[in-house]
């Protein structure tokens, strides 16, 4: 019932949602679920932050609250994942920076205005969603607005509680004695943020899960676990930056922020590492069932498009992946296209005709607009499906070229390594090419024991 009616609110809100079918029109609703959710504690909170913001902190620290802002942004825009496995074999992420422990450490000093810092980094993000869904042609309103409800309706007002409840308790701004009764305000205040934090991503997470409904519950519960585990043992050490701080001399204390950053720097390069490894380790886990299934299929290609369809979704579950196949009699190729990612097509028919002109085996096009896009998107790889004929292979001085039999393309965001894939492609293409030459070597045995069979005959 509650479901239905979110959605029902959802085509009120927004009548272009009923325009769009399947696929696409889920992805558009799970875009304004945030915001239907949230939306009025975000409303709450941002004009609780307006009556409690003091314009007066601002002008007597400018060059500390710059600092603040600019460490704010480097630290979310390196924020860092990390993966819980799920019974079948899929990720939960986890994504979150240390920007946090910064906001709540000037907040412990300066007051509710500094919860002004966390809308700046949030701000960026809009404005950089906004950008890349119009080159998406998609809806540039839900999605970024989204990030600024969930903040306001979430953090920031639970934020708000807990500094009126620091203050209730005998808190002063700023924070700067080690004795108890300066303490245990803090304490509490910061132990109160926590939990109300986590209590409000409860209701989304939720109606998000109602409708996705992919994830079983035993690992909801440990990606629960985890994040208030790490909630719990990050968020206290905004009372330590705070207290770094004293009046006339916050040198301490900027160093302690920097201290931050540069921590986050680190988890963000070893989250990297970490997704890059996992993402190899699943390309070659693929590679080695799609050649046993190969193997195991029929000799013909007849197996061949299903299990590419399962295999290469598996490799690649949110990349612009591409897998065509040209038909042709000889080798016996079939008509197969594959678009990996929401149906969205990365090139065009002419496209794939210079794919089979092209001489090298593999190119990249750099700064690529896909078709559907309005502008750049990032580089496309493209790397071609030739026949593995053993008669060219014995021969390397002819100059006869193996016939182009298809073409693989990734497209990837510009701040991606693009070749990174370039060997787990370049091996989808040789397995594609070994199933296409099984299939004609058993065609052409059949042909022949049907010639010595009427022979004999």
């Amino acid at each position: 019932m509650i479901e239905s009616r979110i959605f029902r609110l959802a085509r009120r809100l927004n009548p272009k949602l009923n325009e769009l079918d399947g696929q696409r029109q889920m992805i558009a609703f799970l875009q304004m679920v945030p915001v239907m959710v949230t939306g009025i504690p975000a409303l709450i909170a941002l004009v609780w932050l307006v009556l409690a913001t003091d314009l007066g902190v601002f002008a007597d620290n400018p060059v500390v609250f710059g600092i603040l802002a600019f460490a704010m942004v480097l630290s979310d825009q390196r924020s860092f994942t990390f993966f819980i496995a799920t019974k079948d074999g899929q990720d939960l992420p986890t994504t979150g920076s240390l920007s946090g422990i910064v906001m709540w450490s000037a907040a412990l000093i300066y007051g509710p205005s500094a919860l002004w810092l966390s809308v700046v980094p949030v701000t960026l993000r809009m404005v950089q969603a906004g950008r890349e869904l119009r080159r998406l042609n998609d809806n540039v309103f839900w999605q970024p607005l989204s990030q600024l409800t969930q903040l306001l309706g979430g953090e920031t007002i639970v934020s708000l509680m807990g500094l009126a409840l620091f203050r209730a308790l005998g808190g002063s701004y700023p924070l700067s004695g080690f004795a108890a009764d300066d303490l245990y305000p803090a304490i509490l205040a910061t132990g109160f943020t926590i939990v109300g934090t986590m209590i409000s991503l409860y209701p989304l997470v939720g109606v998000l899960n109602a409708y996705i409904g992919s994830v079983d519950k035993a690992s909801t519960r440990r990606w629960w676990r985890f994040v208030w585990l790490m909630m719990i043992l990050i968020t206290p050490f905004s009372i330590l930056g705070a207290l770094t701080y004293s009046e006339g001399n916050t040198g301490l204390f900027l160093f302690y922020v920097v201290g931050i950053v540069l921590g986050n720097f680190l988890t963000y390069y070893l989250s990297e590492t970490n997704i890059r490894s996992r993402q190899r380790t699943r390309e070659m886990t693929q590679l080695e069932a799609l050649g046993e299934a190969i193997l195991q299929g029929p000799p013909d290609s007849s197996a061949l498009p299903e299990l590419l369809t399962t295999y290469v979704a598996q490799m690649y579950p949110n990349y612009h992946c591409e897998v065509r196949l040209f038909p042709r009699e000889q080798p016996p190729v079939p008509d197969f296209h594959l678009v990996n990612v929401s149906g969205i097509r990365t090139v065009t028919d002419d496209f794939w005709q210079r794919v089979i002109e092209h001489a090298d085996p593999y190119f990249v096009e750099p700064n690529y607009t896909p078709p559907d896009m309005q502008g750049v998107y990032g580089d496309l790889l493209v790397v071609r499906i030739l026949d593995a004929n053993p008669d060219l292979d014995a021969n390397p001085q002819t100059e006869e070229s193996p016939a182009c039999l298809g073409a693989i393309t990734m497209l990837r965001h510009r701040a991606a390594r693009t070749l990174d894939a370039l060997p787990a492609l370049q091996t989808l293409a040789s397995q594609i090419a070994s199933a296409i030459r099984r299939a004609q070597v058993h065609a052409e045995t059949l042909a022949h024991q049907k010639v010595a069979q009427e022979l004999a005959f």
